[in-house]
């Protein structure tokens, strides 16, 4: 019932109730060379996902700790060869639509923008486009540009996906069908991990400093601080001045009176931030 659903760029909710009783989205994809298995790709940041992989990690998944081994070296290694897997309870209810695909076939060409694991919904429907029979009337052009750092995600999915999209789609081209082209924008700190010779397109950006990105401070650092107590002393000197213009001098029966205490808050307001 399950592959019944599944149409390309579907997805799913996934529950696990020995982590947690709220079902999570997934993008869904199909398993290249296994008509019966789906497969989902995250990425592992949160509570949930960090659980998840943990608890794949000690039933040693195989598939999992193909990923996970790039970057984490220190996984067991007995794992990965573990013949007998037990899984945890999961509840999987797969959804989508098919207007995805028909609305891609509308059109002559087609350019596709992806970040990181928000490659996974053209996953499937690259693959459809590329398997399909029937050559499409009006689509011929399919340009994908892949923006990712994570040089793993890039050897994994090129592995499992972009390889055979790509030996496909340069059959297709002599047949008339639809060309498809993936270029990967790897902006990670390796220079050398994205590298391939066989149809992946892969460009280099180097970053300005050896750490990366810097990450955007929260919004409430220490240098924030002052801005912090100025929005403050603003909101309790404004209420204070609100109830007590409310209370003693706004009269039911008077309409311009109402407008003092807007006036009161706004001079309190300018007062304040002129001072700090």
């Amino acid at each position: 019932d399950t592959m019944n659903k599944f149409q390309p760029g579907s997805c799913c909710t996934l529950q696990i109730p020995s982590l947690s009783l709220v079902a999570h989205p997934f993008t869904v994809n199909i398993v290249s060379g296994h008509s019966n298995r789906l497969r989902i790709l995250m990425r592992q940041i949160g509570p949930f996902t960090t659980q998840l992989v943990e608890l794949l990690e000690c039933q040693g998944q195989p598939e999992t700790n193909q990923y996970i081994q790039e970057e984490k070296k220190e996984c067991n290694a007995e794992s990965q060869y573990n013949s007998t897997i037990s899984l945890p309870t999961m509840h999987i209810n797969v959804y989508g639509t098919s207007q995805r695909m028909a609305q891609l076939y509308h059109h002559d060409s087609a350019l596709i923008v992806a970040g990181g694991i928000g490659i996974t919904p053209y996953l499937s429907m690259l693959t459809e486009i590329s398997s399909s029979s029937q050559a499409s009337s009006t689509l011929k052009s399919v340009v994908l540009h892949w923006i990712c750092r994570d040089a793993a995600l890039i050897r994994y999915v090129h592995e499992q996906y972009f390889a055979a999209i790509l030996d496909k789609s340069t059959g297709s081209d002599q047949g008339g069908g639809v060309s498809v082209r993936i270029v990967a924008h790897f902006t990670g700190l390796d220079e050398h991990a994205y590298c391939y010779n066989d149809g992946l397109e892969a460009v280099s950006y180097k970053l300005n400093t050896c750490d990366g990105t810097p990450v955007t401070s929260s919004a409430y650092s220490v240098s924030n601080t002052r801005s912090l107590v100025t929005f403050a002393t603003i909101f309790c000197f404004g209420t204070a001045a609100a109830m007590y213009f409310y209370t003693y001098l706004q009269s039911v029966e008077v309409v311009s009176t109402r407008i003092l205490g807007l006036l009161a808050i706004c001079i309190i307001s300018i007062v304040i931030s002129t001072i700090s």
